[in-house]
C-alpha cells in the first residue's frame, strides 16, 4: 500500500491495485490502481470507506 497526502494534509492509505469481483460467478481480477480512471476513484472512495468501517 502507499500512503497519499489528501488535501487536509492528512495521509491515508490507498491500495497500490484494483480487485474486482464478478457477483453472479464470483470470479476475480486484480489490476494496477494506475489503470483506473481517477474520477472513478474519487467516487467510489467513500463508498468503500462507509462499507470498510460498517464491516
Amino acid at each position: 500500500m502507499s500512503l497519499k497526502m489528501s488535501a487536509d494534509g492528512c495521509g491515508e492509505r490507498m491500495a497500490d491495485r484494483l480487485r474486482h469481483i464478478a457477483a453472479e460467478s464470483g470470479h476475480e481480477a486484480i489490476s494496477p490502481q494506475a489503470g483506473a480512471d481517477q474520477a472513478v476513484i474519487e467516487l467510489l472512495r467513500p463508498l468503500v470507506a462507509r462499507a470498510t468501517n460498517i464491516g
